[in-house]
C-alpha cells in the first residue's frame, strides 16, 4: 500500500519528503496493518506470541480452555499438545512383531537379520564413492538427525565418538537390546568403520539421556 492511501486530507506535506512520511490517524494505521498482515486473525510482537502462532499454524498445539483472572488483565489461555500427537498403539504393535520374530530365529540368524535391517536403513545415507571420513561423518549425522537420533560426532583419542541425544526406540530398548546392535551396524554401514557402543541411556550433565559409540 502506498503511503498516500493512509494520509489524512487537510495536512500539507512538503514535496521534498512527500511519499516518505504520512500524517494519519490511529484507526487508519491499525486497518492498514490488518490489511497487510501475514496473520490476519492474530497479532503478536513478543517472541512467545510468534512461537505460538507458528506452532498453532502447524497444528502442534491447540487452545483447550480460557480462564478469567482474579484481578485485572486479559483471560489466561490454556494450551495442550494437539490430539494429532497423542501416542497411539504403535509401540505395542512393534513389541508384538519383535517377540513373534525373535521366537522363530536362532542367535546367529538374529545377528545376520539385524545387520540386514541396518543395511536397509542405511540406504541413501552417505552414497557411493570415496569420501573423506570427516565429511562422511557429517553426512551420516545429518541422515540420522532426520531419523530423530539427535546425532552428533566429535574427535577423540580412540577415534570418532558418536553421540545419540535421542533413541527412537527408547521405550522398548531395554527389552530389546538387539536394537542397540542394529544401531551399531547402522553406524558401521554409514561411516564405513567398526563401531563399539560405550554407553546406553546414560544421563549427561543436564540430566538428558544419551547413547554413544566409538569408531576404530
Amino acid at each position: 500500500m502506498d503511503v498516500k492511501d493512509i494520509n489524512t486530507p487537510g495536512y500539507e506535506i512538503p514535496k521534498e519528503i512527500e511519499g516518505q512520511v504520512a500524517i494519519t490517524t490511529l484507526d487508519k494505521i491499525y486497518n492498514w496493518g490488518r490489511s497487510a498482515s501475514v496473520w490476519p486473525l492474530m497479532f503478536a510482537l513478543a517472541c512467545c506470541g510468534i512461537e505460538y502462532i507458528c506452532a498453532q499454524a502447524d497444528g502442534l498445539i491447540e487452545r483447550i480452555d480460557s480462564r478469567k483472572k482474579l484481578g485485572k488483565g486479559r483471560p489466561e489461555s490454556v494450551f495442550a499438545v494437539s490430539n494429532v500427537f497423542i501416542e497411539d498403539s504403535l509401540e505395542n504393535l512393534i513389541e508384538g512383531i519383535l517377540k513373534l520374530w525373535l521366537s522363530t530365529i536362532s542367535p546367529d540368524e538374529l545377528d545376520r537379520n539385524v545387520q540386514a535391517i541396518a543395511r536397509y536403513l542405511a540406504e541413501g545415507g552417505v552414497g557411493a564413492g570415496i569420501i573423506p571420513i570427516n565429511k562422511k561423518l557429517t553426512i551420516s549425522m545429518s541422515y540420522l538427525i532426520d531419523r530423530h537420533y539427535k546425532a552428533q560426532w566429535e574427535a577423540s583419542p580412540s577415534g570418532p565418538r558418536i553421540k545419540f541425544g535421542n533413541c527412537p526406540y527408547r521405550k522398548i530398548i531395554n527389552r530389546h537390546p538387539e536394537l542397540c546392535i542394529m544401531d551399531r551396524y547402522l553406524l558401521e554401514e554409514l561411516v564405513g568403520i567398526k563401531m563399539t557402543q560405550v554407553s546406553k541411556l546414560e544421563r549427561d550433565e543436564r540430566g538428558k539421556f544419551y547413547c554413544s559409540f566409538i569408531g576404530h
